[in-house]
């Protein structure tokens, strides 16, 4: 039988640098796979981390994706035996309608 984990959504159209949303890993699953997308119209600039955590209050950048397009960017890696919690933080963005999702996959 075969399972499919559905996406968690770590960061959903972020437009101003914000954290997005604690998510728990489920430890199972010894691989995550994260994805980030810039979108927007003409020249946009984007710098998302993701930070993790095993308490939920103490965070460690895990990877940083510095993301820079025309209309368009986007990042992603693969990282094995994640800590227990992780989030996303844009922490700079420009350009016309910018916009970042980021999400994170079992």
């Amino acid at each position: 039988m075969t399972t499919t984990a559905k996406a968690k959504i770590l960061l959903s159209r972020a437009t101003a640098p914000s954290e997005g949303a604690v998510v728990e890993a489920v430890q199972q699953q010894p691989l995550r796979n994260y994805q980030a997308t810039l979108t927007g119209t003409g020249q946009v600039d984007a710098v998302v981390e993701i930070q993790v955590s095993n308490d939920g209050f103490n965070w460690l950048i895990m990877c940083r994706f510095t993301m820079s397009g025309t209309n368009f960017d986007t990042g992603g890696f693969a990282a094995e035996n994640p800590a227990q919690y992780t989030r996303a933080v844009l922490k700079s963005i420009s350009g016309t309608g910018a916009a970042v999702d980021v999400t994170m996959g079992d």
